[in-house]
């Protein structure tokens, strides 16, 4: 990958290929104080890579947003670009595309939270340098079960899980069989209730622009 030099600062439209650099960047530099010539490294490597791969899809969402997502034409050139460009699940239509766009009608990309699983940093008898997962830690566990579908944020609008339209017939249970129909009985009693809710921080690292800062 060559290397790309940003010569100035505040808002700058990228180019294909150099938000193809950008966004794979693990030696990304940055200028400290701007103007000074003073070169710094972002230390984090891929964890920094992560943040500003996170900020950067953040933005794209939000200038699709801004450049008339319901316009036909619009609508017609991403559906293109996402057949022609990016692997998807066969069951990814065109008409459930245009349903997801018609849902973020209300939808706030600023608002959007982005994780990282914590890990520790260990040096292999190779001189190899690995990142051992840790996810023991309760903000851990708690972004863990939003990704499980298990507990959604606090801040997110509520979820309601699904309910089984279809009732099976059975026998009535045998002493045997009691315990599980007692934990059945159970399971359906459940069944509609709502996701409980977590509190999950932020736990990215490394350099990427300020969330705060937008560019039209």
């Amino acid at each position: 990958m060559p290397l790309f030099l940003v010569d100035r600062t505040g808002c700058v439209n990228l180019d294909g290929d150099t938000a193809l650099a950008y966004m794979r960047s693990r030696h990304y530099q940055y200028e400290d104080p701007a103007g000074s010539g003073h070169w710094v490294s972002d230390p984090t490597s891929d964890f920094g890579r992560i943040s500003r791969q996170q900020d950067f899809l953040r933005r794209v969402l939000a200038k699709v947003i801004d450049d008339s997502l319901y316009d036909p034409d619009v609508a017609r050139a991403l559906i293109s670009a996402n057949s022609n460009y990016i692997v998807t699940d066969k069951g990814l239509t065109p008409r459930l595309m245009l349903e997801f766009a018609n849902s973020l009608k209300n939808f706030d990309p600023g608002s959007v939270t982005t994780y990282r699983i914590d890990s520790t940093s260990k040096t292999l008898s190779d001189g190899a340098q690995v990142e051992l997962p840790q996810i023991g830690g309760d903000n851990m566990q708690a972004i863990l079960a939003i990704f499980r579908g298990e507990a959604t944020l606090a801040s997110a609008p509520e979820q309601e899980l699904a309910t089984s339209t279809t009732t099976a017939t059975t026998a009535p249970p045998t002493a045997d069989d009691s315990a599980t129909a007692d934990e059945s009985s159970s399971a359906q009693a459940t069944s509609g209730t709502t996701l409980p809710e977590v509190s999950a921080e932020e736990n990215n690292v490394g350099i990427a622009p300020d969330r705060s800062v937008t560019c039209d």
